[in-house]
């Protein structure tokens, strides 16, 4: 009996304005090219979008077909008018569906949320809707409704290392940014955990390793989550080319040590004992937590004013 092969999904943006978004999905079938040929692959007979949709509003919905695009086998297109955009405040998505024929006639559907985006990083700013945005992030211990819920409220976002699937998808519906760290995964593993976590609207920046090399149908496939990487004056490696927001420890900062090229900066501190979490990750609950962290930041943006404009503030 034929294997079947897996289907891997990722959706994208090109050009995205208040009035149009160019949605594309790509499909892939991992491992098809050593294994069965194109017409024992399965067949996609339908690709439609749906929304917008959102927890916080109630929406008139429209279903839209997207269309394969000629000379590009599994690249599909469509343009949204008048798109909603995800964003912390109004996080409106759209289901993208594909009706899917397998080698042995059993047809499926396979669904997946996406996000129009909105957040970019331009000079020294990022900015949300073309308004200055001010990014601040908690790097929680414990991660439940109650946090996520508060996280909203207090317009604070989450910093996560490797951040599960279920947890991106509660703060997608909820409306809460995710700050995806990869930075500790090998070079090799970057491409594949960064497809997965871009799978996810309320993932707006990936904090990357120096080494990662981005391939361009990476950067493309992942364009909508901004690119950030840990800088030391010590990093023998400089700043990667990919990079679009550089991370700095707070020490280095207070020692005048910031970097002089004109990305946006976001300041980073150690500071788990103000918030209760030094020794017992249970010290607070949920939502104390995040109202102490949230805290936490503000103290570190007065603490560090004057050195330069910086982005936002993250406190682990």
């Amino acid at each position: 009996m034929t294997e079947q092969p897996t289907l891997a999904v990722q959706w994208f943006f090109g050009r995205v304005t208040s009035v149009a978004a160019e949605l594309f999905l790509r499909v892939r079938w991992p491992g098809a090219e050593d294994g069965p040929t194109l017409p024992l692959l399965p067949k996609i007979h339908q690709v439609s979008v749906a929304g917008p949709r959102s927890r916080y509003a109630r929406t008139l919905e429209h279903r839209l077909g997207m269309t394969p695009v000629v000379g590009d086998t599994g690249l599909w297109h469509a343009t949204l008018a008048e798109p909603c955009f995800w964003t912390p405040q109004q996080p409106y998505v759209y289901v993208a569906s594909l009706h899917v024929e397998l080698q042995n006639g059993v047809t499926s559907e396979i669904s997946l949320q996406l996000g129009v985006p909105v957040l970019v990083a331009r000079q020294r700013r990022l900015e949300q809707e073309g308004r200055n945005f001010v990014l601040r992030g908690a790097a929680l211990h414990r991660v439940d409704t109650l946090s996520l819920a508060k996280c909203h409220d207090s317009s604070t976002a989450l910093v996560l290392s490797q951040p599960s699937d279920e947890v991106c998808a509660e703060a997608t519906s909820i409306g809460v940014g995710v700050v995806a760290d990869l930075g500790q995964l090998p070079a090799t593993e970057v491409a594949a955990e960064l497809r997965r976590v871009a799978l996810w609207p309320a993932v707006r920046i990936a904090i990357l390793p120096s080494a990662a090399r981005l391939e361009p149908a990476l950067r493309q496939e992942t364009a909508h989550v901004v690119r950030a990487q840990r800088w030391t004056p010590a990093d023998a490696a400089g700043i990667s080319e990919w990079a679009q927001v550089l991370v700095s420890e707070r020490g280095d900062v207070l020692d005048g040590m910031t970097p002089r090229e004109e990305l946006p900066v976001l300041v980073w501190a150690q500071r788990c004992g103000e918030a209760g979490q030094s020794d017992n990750p249970d010290a607070a609950d949920s939502r104390t937590q995040v109202e102490l962290y949230r805290q936490a930041c503000d103290s570190l943006q007065a603490e560090v004013a004057g050195q330069r404009e910086f982005a936002g503030y993250l406190v682990g």
